[in-house]
């Protein structure tokens, strides 16, 4: 017979219908988002094989990076105002980028997480609504290395994306 633990988990219901401003038309978060939504998306980018070259598997990975991008979003935004936000998004010409800080905006909101502003972000008009008031959550570089262990090819990907920001090189090391 097995020996019973007790009883484990705690719910998180939503409040109240959360949204926000998506160039002037209101976006209802989807109810049942949470950080678990960023694992998901984790987890697939993770299992992305990222290789340089212009070869059918590098093609097949950048394909699977942006589906699980899309899918993320989809996650995040209810069911029935997605296609609304999608056109939108078309509409108003929104880059993978714009999208990516979409979300961290987003999961942050969700979440309720301390967030920082990303060291590259840019200031001025925003596509979303300032009442958020949220930043980008970007870990630090340690954190980062951590959370990618035992992935150098993902833990080299940051290192590159780093030294593109900051100008320097350590491809001689």
């Amino acid at each position: 017979m097995a020996k019973d633990l007790g009883i484990f988990g705690t719910s998180h219901e939503a409040d109240e219908e959360e949204t926000f401003q998506y160039f002037g038309t209101p976006i209802r978060i989807n109810p049942e988002a949470s950080s678990l939504d960023y694992m998901d998306f984790m987890e697939v980018a993770a299992s992305v094989e990222y290789k340089q070259g212009d070869d059918e598997a590098t093609a097949k990975a950048n394909i699977k990076a942006i589906i699980a991008i899309k899918d993320y979003l989809r996650s995040l935004i209810h069911e029935d105002d997605f296609d609304t936000f999608w056109a939108l998004s078309k509409k108003h010409r929104q880059q993978l980028d714009d999208l990516m800080k979409l979300s961290q905006d987003l999961m942050a909101a969700v979440t309720g997480v301390p967030t920082k502003e990303s060291r590259d972000s840019a200031h001025g008009d925003s596509s979303t609504d300032s009442n958020l008031k949220v930043g980008s959550y970007t870990p630090s570089e340690e954190e980062a290395f951590k959370l990618l262990e035992g992935r150098e090819d993902l833990q080299r990907a940051l290192m590159l994306r780093i030294e593109a920001r900051s100008g320097r090189s350590t491809s001689g090391n």
